[in-house]
């Protein structure tokens, strides 16, 4: 027989909510600019459930509303969803442009390299809008058919979505092929991650609004859990190509607010301890100054040691007789040193002065980290709520009762 524990849902006050300059570090609310404790989460709701050991490993900010959500609700997001491709595709457009300067430099080099350029121009008409209109279209048709279904009962919903589960499950896998090509055409950068994982996010959340409907809690739950590590594995990606641009983690590293913030950030969107991040730009800074040891010391070695070692035997060859003193050599040899030792004072002011972010890149980057630790929090909520309905039925009445918003308040898990 398992144990039960006491779930206490805590939330953020409302006189806290929304305001930028604050970050939750476990149940307390710091201004990132002063350091200061400002807040307290305060509590929701709290509930009895088995103690499996899934909820006190839960530490990061949850979403719920995957139980409560409405197939008309699922259809007014996919109709946002069919907006927000248009600006991926003029990310598209941009790609698009790159490969026709490409196809035309094969052209001019070779023409036996034709199949390449054919298979290039393949890729830039590969995302077609009516092709995207049209599978908008047919989810758009399946949701208005549920929609009745938010007007019945349990039972009638069920009957309702049973009836309806072929082309479901059609309009679902059309989607996320939809969702595929978009993402082979794309490149990796912010904007493309976040809105490829809303969109791989929102069709999971629909598949599992569709299981729930139809008593499939445990599938309900085991797409959660891999939407989840989904959406967490390419955030850490995230953060991984962060660390390794230089410039970035340069800037993160400079500022002690800023690296305080994104490795909160990194813990909610990642579900990893901060540490962890912490760590790894330690690390990252640590090799970044190897490569720059490395650079100098080439530098010194080329620039200044050799041409002086030259300079030097040729001094003392002069001095022991076997040569003239060779005047103009020693002057261009001096005018070679005194060269190379600029290039370097050059090198070693070089990051001080090109190599950094102004003000607006850094509020860009954080943004996208903010917006994938939101869809983070969102496919966790998934995973906790729909674990509860396993565990504890009874738990369905109290979702419905608390979260009437789906996905509007962020919760934090506390196990007594």
């Amino acid at each position: 027989m398992l144990i039960e524990q006491e779930i206490i849902f805590m939330k953020w006050p409302q006189e806290a909510a929304g305001n930028p300059n604050l970050v939750r570090q476990g149940t307390v609310i710091k201004n990132i600019s002063t350091g200061q404790i400002e807040h307290h989460l305060s509590e929701a709701f709290r509930f009895r459930a088995p103690n499996i050991g899934l909820f006190s490993s839960i530490s990061g900010a949850l979403n719920l509303g995957v139980s409560a959500i409405t197939f008309a609700y699922m259809s007014g997001q996919f109709r946002a969803l069919n907006k927000r491709f248009s600006r991926l595709e003029s990310k598209i457009d941009k790609v698009n442009n790159k490969i026709d300067e490409l196809i035309g430099a094969v052209a001019q080099i070779d023409k036996k390299v034709d199949s390449i350029a054919y298979d290039l121009s393949s890729l830039s008409g590969r995302i077609d809008a009516r092709h995207r209109d049209m599978v908008f279209a047919e989810v758009g048709a399946v949701l208005d058919t549920l929609a009745y279904a938010d007007r019945k009962d349990e039972a009638g919903a069920q009957s309702i979505v049973t009836q309806n589960l072929v082309p479901i499950h059609k309009a679902i896998r059309i989607f996320d092929s939809l969702v595929d090509e978009y993402e082979n055409a794309l490149d990796e950068h912010e904007f493309c991650t976040v809105e490829v994982n809303r969109m791989r996010l929102m069709s999971e959340l629909l598949s599992i609004k569709i299981d729930l409907t139809i008593g499939e809690k445990e599938a309900a739950h085991q797409k959660a859990v891999e939407i989840s590590k989904l959406i967490e594995k390419s955030a850490s990606d995230f953060f991984s190509r962060i660390l390794t641009s230089s410039v970035i983690a340069k800037e993160i590293r400079r500022d002690r607010g800023l690296l305080s913030h994104i490795s909160e950030l990194y813990e909610e969107a990642t579900g990893n301890s901060k540490s962890e991040f912490l760590i790894d730009t330690i690390q990252s800074s640590a090799i970044e100054y190897d490569i720059n040891i490395a650079k100098i010391s080439s530098a010194i070695t080329t620039s200044v040691m050799l041409p002086l070692a030259s300079l030097n035997s040729k001094i003392f060859l002069s001095q022991v007789g076997k040569n003239k003193i060779d005047l103009d050599y020693i002057a261009t040899s001096i005018t070679e040193i005194s060269e190379g030792s600029e290039g370097l004072n050059d090198l070693l002011a070089r990051d001080a002065t090109n190599l950094s972010l102004n003000a607006q890149d850094i509020d860009g980057i954080t943004a996208y980290i903010k917006e994938l630790a939101s869809l983070t929090s969102i496919a966790r909520g998934a995973q906790i709520e729909t674990q509860l309905l396993l565990s504890a039925p009874d738990i369905s009445s109290t979702l419905k009762e608390n979260v009437k918003l789906p996905f509007q308040t962020e919760y934090v898990l506390q196990v007594v």
